[in-house]
């Protein structure tokens, strides 16, 4: 083990730890103006939706949307989990959710992304993010994302 622990001691602190992690997913709640952000996009008739890196399915992270009260908001949910094998994450999210990349703006949180240059096409948005790398926009956070991109009529839905 990488720490430096003997086995027995990895299996006791993962042990006394997942009390606490139960407890934390049970109480997790999104930031204060991330419904109302997901409002407006709504309202705007944008289409929202998730593609998140994690090892559960999109289902069950779609459960946990509904728990945090954000799920009525999202037009789909998906996981690597969902789209493995494919190695082009977004472009098998597009295709499931029957769009194509010119009508996809990609919100990114952090420098390093799951968008690839060669997947292309993609309008990119950094938001909150110090970012120096080839985006096309910086918003300070969905808020100001749903003011500034949702009256643009390739990404809402057909009125």
């Amino acid at each position: 083990l990488a720490a430096g622990l003997s086995r027995g001691q990895f299996d006791e602190v993962w042990a006394a730890g997942r009390g606490r992690w139960k407890m934390y997913r049970e109480q997790l709640r999104p930031f204060p103006h991330v419904p109302a952000a997901l409002s407006a996009l709504q309202a705007a008739g944008c289409n929202v939706g998730v593609l998140a890196q994690a090892p559960e399915t999109g289902e069950r992270l779609a459960e946990r949307f509904e728990r945090m009260g954000i799920a009525c908001f999202l037009d789909g949910t998906l996981t690597s989990r969902d789209l493995a094998p494919r190695h082009d994450m977004t472009a098998a999210a597009l295709e499931r959710l029957n769009m194509s990349a010119d009508q996809t703006a990609v919100v990114l949180q952090e420098e390093s992304s799951d968008v690839h240059e060669d997947e292309g096409g993609f309008f990119q948005v950094a938001v909150a993010s110090t970012a120096t790398a080839a985006v096309d926009a910086h918003v300070t956070g969905l808020d100001e994302l749903a003011r500034r991109y949702c009256m643009r009529d390739q990404y809402c839905r057909a009125a």
